[in-house]
């Protein structure tokens, strides 16, 4: 995703393989539903934090171990820090402009 670009993070899967397209689709499938509750506002922060207990705990989360695959880090870039602020400058400039408009 895009984010994982930004902060420099790859899926792989536990050969350190690029993962298919629909290992992909289903291990996003199974963070919305396990991990982030459906978006619903109070059982996010469960699901947020029964990963957090996965991860200090096995090192993996459910949906990664579920679908053999998980998260690495790339390694720092400058270009990614500078394109990060850049993101936050562009929505932050955005709100304003937002802000100015009448209702």
């Amino acid at each position: 995703s895009l984010g994982k670009l930004i902060v420099g993070l790859k899926l792989v899967d536990m050969e350190m393989n690029k993962l298919s397209v629909e290992r992909s689709l289903r291990r996003n499938l199974k963070v919305y539903l396990k991990g982030m509750y459906l978006g619903l506002p109070l059982l996010v922060l469960i699901g947020y934090g029964t990963a957090h207990s996965d991860v200090k705990e096995r090192g993996i989360t459910s949906w990664d171990e579920e679908t053999d695959s998980r998260v690495i880090e790339q390694g720092y870039h400058p270009l990614r820090a500078v394109l990060a602020g850049a993101i936050a400058l562009g929505f932050y400039v955005i709100d304003r402009l937002l802000a100015t408009m009448p209702a």
